[in-house]
């Protein structure tokens, strides 16, 4: 849920291990702390005021469902890559099942 809340403008305070680490920039769409330690939990919390809603929000774009299928077919497969099995471009969307 780290990527709704930043689309919302919202930073996100975060562990620093695990897969919400990974979407989040430390500083910028959040802070990342260890939650083991609650001077570091304070610090980040802190630091969680000066950051910019604008930049969560562009940072949660990087996420979207626009950006998945624009670069979809690439990761698969670069264009560059002479694969009989690759698919046109012209193929058109991709249905992606979520649940």
């Amino acid at each position: 849920m780290p990527v709704e809340a930043m689309a919302a403008g919202a930073a996100v305070l975060a562990s620093d291990v695990g897969g919400t680490a990974e979407s989040i920039v430390d500083g910028v769409s959040g802070v990342l702390c260890d939650f083991r330690s609650p001077a570091d939990c304070m610090a980040a919390v802190d630091r969680l005021s000066g950051l910019l809603p604008t930049d969560a929000r562009r940072r949660a774009r990087l996420f979207s469902a626009e950006r998945f299928d624009a670069h979809f077919l690439d990761w698969i497969a670069p264009p560059s890559s002479a694969s009989p099995h690759r698919m046109p471009a012209q193929a058109g969307p991709i249905a992606v099942a979520t649940r």
